[in-house]
Protein backbone atom coordinates (compact mmCIF):
# COMPACT_ATOMS: atom_id res chain seq x y z
CA UNK A 1 0.00 0.00 0.00
CA UNK A 2 1.27 3.47 -0.91
CA UNK A 3 1.81 6.16 1.74
CA UNK A 4 -0.82 8.40 0.11
CA UNK A 5 -3.62 5.79 0.25
CA UNK A 6 -5.95 4.48 2.95
CA UNK A 7 -7.32 0.95 2.76
CA UNK A 8 -10.85 0.26 4.01
CA UNK A 9 -13.13 -2.76 3.96
CA UNK A 10 -16.74 -2.65 2.80
CA UNK A 11 -19.55 -4.68 4.45
CA UNK A 12 -19.04 -7.24 1.65
CA UNK A 13 -15.38 -7.56 2.78
CA UNK A 14 -14.08 -5.85 -0.35
CA UNK A 15 -10.92 -3.83 0.13
CA UNK A 16 -10.86 -0.35 -1.40
CA UNK A 17 -7.91 2.02 -1.55
CA UNK A 18 -8.91 5.63 -0.91
CA UNK A 19 -6.58 8.34 -2.21
CA UNK A 20 -5.10 10.81 0.30
CA UNK A 21 -3.83 14.32 -0.10
CA UNK A 22 -0.03 14.07 0.20
CA UNK A 23 0.24 17.39 2.08
CA UNK A 24 -2.58 17.20 4.64
CA UNK A 25 -3.19 13.46 4.71
CA UNK A 26 -6.95 14.04 4.23
CA UNK A 27 -8.91 11.47 2.27
CA UNK A 28 -9.82 12.86 -1.15
CA UNK A 29 -13.52 12.75 -1.99
CA UNK A 30 -15.36 13.64 -5.21
CA UNK A 31 -18.99 14.51 -4.47
CA UNK A 32 -21.81 13.31 -6.71
CA UNK A 33 -22.41 16.77 -8.23
CA UNK A 34 -18.80 16.90 -9.39
CA UNK A 35 -19.12 13.35 -10.71
CA UNK A 36 -22.10 14.38 -12.81
CA UNK A 37 -20.17 17.36 -14.19
CA UNK A 38 -17.53 14.88 -15.30
CA UNK A 39 -20.29 12.73 -16.84
CA UNK A 40 -21.33 15.70 -19.01
CA UNK A 41 -24.77 15.98 -17.38
CA UNK A 42 -24.65 19.27 -15.49
CA UNK A 43 -26.32 22.49 -16.53
CA UNK A 44 -26.23 26.04 -15.26
CA UNK A 45 -28.92 28.70 -15.56
CA UNK A 46 -28.21 32.25 -14.42
CA UNK A 47 -30.98 34.80 -14.48
CA UNK A 48 -28.48 37.63 -15.06
CA UNK A 49 -30.32 39.15 -18.02
CA UNK A 50 -33.76 38.70 -16.48
CA UNK A 51 -34.42 41.86 -14.49
CA UNK A 52 -34.76 44.17 -17.52
CA UNK A 53 -38.06 45.83 -16.61
CA UNK A 54 -36.46 49.24 -15.83
CA UNK A 55 -32.77 48.47 -15.20
CA UNK A 56 -30.96 45.16 -15.43
CA UNK A 57 -31.29 43.12 -12.23
CA UNK A 58 -33.63 45.59 -10.49
CA UNK A 59 -37.01 44.77 -8.91
CA UNK A 60 -39.16 47.73 -7.90
CA UNK A 61 -40.48 47.86 -4.32
CA UNK A 62 -43.37 45.41 -3.65
CA UNK A 63 -42.87 43.78 -7.09
CA UNK A 64 -41.73 40.23 -7.82
CA UNK A 65 -39.62 38.32 -10.27
CA UNK A 66 -40.93 34.85 -11.08
CA UNK A 67 -39.22 31.93 -12.78
CA UNK A 68 -41.13 28.89 -14.03
CA UNK A 69 -39.31 25.56 -14.13
CA UNK A 70 -40.88 22.76 -16.16
CA UNK A 71 -39.55 19.21 -15.85
CA UNK A 72 -39.97 16.78 -18.74
CA UNK A 73 -42.11 13.65 -18.83
CA UNK A 74 -39.04 11.44 -19.24
CA UNK A 75 -36.91 9.19 -17.06
CA UNK A 76 -34.39 12.01 -16.44
CA UNK A 77 -34.28 13.29 -12.86
CA UNK A 78 -33.51 16.93 -12.11
CA UNK A 79 -31.35 17.60 -9.02
CA UNK A 80 -31.71 21.32 -8.27
CA UNK A 81 -30.12 23.83 -5.91
CA UNK A 82 -30.63 27.58 -5.94
CA UNK A 83 -29.21 30.79 -4.56
CA UNK A 84 -30.52 34.33 -4.28
CA UNK A 85 -28.42 37.42 -3.67
CA UNK A 86 -29.47 41.00 -3.03
CA UNK A 87 -28.34 44.03 -1.09
CA UNK A 88 -31.93 44.64 0.07
CA UNK A 89 -34.70 42.92 2.00
CA UNK A 90 -36.29 40.35 -0.33
CA UNK A 91 -38.39 37.23 0.19
CA UNK A 92 -37.91 34.09 -1.89
CA UNK A 93 -40.59 31.43 -2.34
CA UNK A 94 -40.40 28.04 -4.09
CA UNK A 95 -43.70 26.43 -5.18
CA UNK A 96 -44.70 23.12 -6.74
CA UNK A 97 -47.65 22.50 -9.09
CA UNK A 98 -48.76 26.04 -9.98
CA UNK A 99 -51.59 26.83 -12.38
CA UNK A 100 -50.05 28.62 -15.37
CA UNK A 101 -51.82 29.84 -18.53
CA UNK A 102 -48.71 31.20 -20.29
CA UNK A 103 -45.15 30.00 -19.61
CA UNK A 104 -43.54 33.38 -20.35
CA UNK A 105 -40.14 33.96 -21.95
CA UNK A 106 -37.29 31.44 -22.19
CA UNK A 107 -34.25 31.91 -19.95
CA UNK A 108 -31.04 30.65 -21.55
CA UNK A 109 -29.38 27.83 -19.66
CA UNK A 110 -25.80 26.72 -20.12
CA UNK A 111 -24.19 23.32 -20.02
CA UNK A 112 -21.36 23.61 -17.49
CA UNK A 113 -19.20 21.49 -19.73
CA UNK A 114 -18.43 24.10 -22.34
CA UNK A 115 -17.11 21.38 -24.67
CA UNK A 116 -20.53 19.72 -24.85
CA UNK A 117 -23.48 20.53 -27.10
CA UNK A 118 -25.90 18.49 -24.98
CA UNK A 119 -29.03 20.50 -24.17
CA UNK A 120 -30.87 20.47 -20.86
CA UNK A 121 -34.29 18.83 -20.55
CA UNK A 122 -35.40 21.38 -17.90
CA UNK A 123 -37.23 24.42 -19.30
CA UNK A 124 -36.75 27.72 -17.43
CA UNK A 125 -38.95 30.75 -18.23
CA UNK A 126 -39.47 34.17 -16.66
CA UNK A 127 -42.68 36.20 -16.17
CA UNK A 128 -45.19 33.39 -16.60
CA UNK A 129 -48.94 34.09 -16.27
CA UNK A 130 -49.91 32.46 -12.96
CA UNK A 131 -53.46 32.09 -11.58
CA UNK A 132 -52.49 29.88 -8.60
CA UNK A 133 -48.98 29.52 -7.14
CA UNK A 134 -49.44 25.89 -5.99
CA UNK A 135 -47.89 24.31 -2.90
CA UNK A 136 -45.18 26.23 -1.04
CA UNK A 137 -42.19 23.90 -0.52
CA UNK A 138 -39.45 26.33 0.58
CA UNK A 139 -39.13 30.00 1.54
CA UNK A 140 -36.97 32.53 3.28
CA UNK A 141 -35.84 36.15 3.58
CA UNK A 142 -32.65 37.93 2.67
CA UNK A 143 -31.64 41.13 4.42
CA UNK A 144 -28.31 42.10 2.83
CA UNK A 145 -26.68 38.81 2.01
CA UNK A 146 -26.79 35.77 -0.23
CA UNK A 147 -28.85 32.70 0.51
CA UNK A 148 -27.70 29.36 -0.82
CA UNK A 149 -30.06 26.42 -0.50
CA UNK A 150 -27.95 23.67 1.06
CA UNK A 151 -30.38 20.95 0.07
CA UNK A 152 -30.73 19.29 -3.28
CA UNK A 153 -34.27 19.19 -4.57
CA UNK A 154 -35.09 16.16 -6.72
CA UNK A 155 -37.85 17.59 -8.87
CA UNK A 156 -40.88 15.52 -9.80
CA UNK A 157 -41.06 14.44 -13.43
CA UNK A 158 -43.63 16.18 -15.69
CA UNK A 159 -44.21 18.97 -13.14
CA UNK A 160 -43.97 22.74 -12.94
CA UNK A 161 -42.32 24.81 -10.21
CA UNK A 162 -42.31 28.54 -9.47
CA UNK A 163 -39.38 30.39 -7.97
CA UNK A 164 -40.44 33.89 -6.92
CA UNK A 165 -38.45 36.73 -5.37
CA UNK A 166 -40.42 39.68 -3.93
CA UNK A 167 -38.82 43.00 -3.02
CA UNK A 168 -39.97 44.19 0.43
CA UNK A 169 -37.20 46.74 1.01
CA UNK A 170 -39.08 50.02 0.48
CA UNK A 171 -36.73 50.80 -2.41
CA UNK A 172 -35.59 49.24 -5.68
CA UNK A 173 -33.59 46.05 -5.16
CA UNK A 174 -30.85 44.53 -7.26
CA UNK A 175 -31.44 40.78 -7.24
CA UNK A 176 -29.74 37.76 -8.76
CA UNK A 177 -31.34 34.32 -8.89
CA UNK A 178 -29.02 31.41 -9.70
CA UNK A 179 -30.17 27.87 -10.38
CA UNK A 180 -27.80 24.94 -10.54
CA UNK A 181 -28.92 21.47 -11.49
CA UNK A 182 -27.79 18.24 -12.93
CA UNK A 183 -29.73 15.60 -14.81
CA UNK A 184 -29.55 11.87 -14.26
Amino acid sequence: MKDDEVRVSTPAQQHIRLPRDPTSGAILVLDSAATHVQDNASYYAINDKAFHVADANVIANTNSRTLLLTTPDTTKRIYLTYSVSSGNLVQYLFYENPTVSNVGTDVTNYNRDRNSATASVLDVNHTPTVSSVGTLISQGYLVTDEHIENNIWILKQNEQYLFRVTNNSGDNASVTIMLDWYEV
